[in-house]
């Protein structure tokens, strides 16, 4: 598809070149590519899905009680 914007970018420079003179053919062309890359800065190809809020990190307390309780349990496995 490059190639064939190529090939259409320099025919229709060659064109405006012979019918109104390099400069306006400079200046059309220019035109195209500045309209053609706003289009496509403003115009999206599919819609912005909004990101999901990051977990929040787990309360100190619960770690805590997690430590405790596997330490009971390793200390119970001792006694036995």
């Amino acid at each position: 598809m490059a190639v064939a914007a190529i090939f259409f970018t320099i025919a229709g420079w060659i064109a405006l070149a012979e019918a109104q003179g390099e400069l306006v053919a400079a200046l059309v062309v220019g035109g195209v590519y500045l309209v053609l890359a706003l289009l496509l800065l403003f115009l999206p190809v599919r819609p912005r899905v909004p990101v999901a809020a990051a977990p929040t990190a787990a309360p100190v307390t619960s770690l805590v009680e997690a430590f405790l309780a596997g330490r009971a349990a390793g200390q119970a496995m001792r006694k036995e």
